[in-house]
Parts: structure tokens; sequence; C-alpha cells
């Protein structure tokens, strides 16, 4: 723990920045979500602030988000499915008796996560929003 806790104390005093960064470029993706009906950025609820640790986006039908993640990763677009399976369906909690959690389901299924760091440059970034639009657009 003292050298996770070293480094944390280094990379402290750019938290500020890199938090500022992070909004920006989010901003950026929300921006260019706007040109396609089938892409939704995540929404922040008023009198809030996101630190966007993640840029985890809908993707509506008829998209297929499996498919548009394959097509962007042979483009060269790294993108995360964190959560593929909601905790109600999952083998640890099989014994319990659950109600139907049709939300879960259907987010689980249609959430895809963008790259979002504070090193990424508007050039790359372009580079994703352009292969996502463009993929996105695909039949």
């Amino acid at each position: 723990y003292t050298l996770q806790a070293a480094a944390l104390l280094i990379k402290l005093p750019h938290l500020t920045r890199w938090t500022a960064r992070r909004r920006q470029l989010a901003a950026q993706y929300d921006d260019a979500l706007l040109a396609h009906p089938h892409l939704r950025a995540p929404t922040v609820s008023d009198g809030h602030h996101h630190v966007y640790h993640q840029h985890v986006v809908t993707i509506e039908q008829p998209l297929d988000r499996d498919l548009l993640a394959d097509r962007l990763r042979a483009r060269g677009v790294p993108t995360q499915i964190y959560y593929p399976q909601p905790l109600h369906r999952q083998e640890a909690l099989a014994h319990h008796a659950h109600a139907p959690c049709p939300v879960a389901d259907r987010l689980c299924a249609t959430l895809l996560a963008l790259p979002i760091h504070p090193m990424l440059t508007d050039a790359q970034q372009q580079n994703i929003i352009c292969a996502l639009l463009e993929e996105a657009s695909r039949p």
C-alpha cells in the first residue's frame, strides 16, 4: 500500500487539471453524438458534476453494440464493456429469487465505454469520433 500511496501522492496535484480535461473530452464526445440518432451520451443531473472516469454511451437499436465494438476495435479504437451481465443474472446470486430487472438487462446489452483519459489528444479523439460515427452509420 505504501507504494500505491506514493504514486497517488505524485498524481494528486494533477487531479484538478486532469478532471477538467476529461470534462472537455466528454463535452466533445457529447456534441458529436448528437449527429447520430442511435447513440446517446450519458446524462448528468442538474447541480451535479461528473469526473468522467469512464465515458459510457448507450447504443440504441437498431444498432448492435457488440458489432459496433468489434468494428471499432478493427479500426484501432479500444472500447470497453464494463458490465456485460447484470448482478441479478450472475451465478453468485443465482440462488436468490429475483424480480425482473429489465432496465439492468437493457443497459448491460447496450452500454459501451469510449476511450477517455487526460492524455487523449484532440486529434486522437477526433479519429475516435469519426470512426464511431462512420461505423454506427454502416448497415
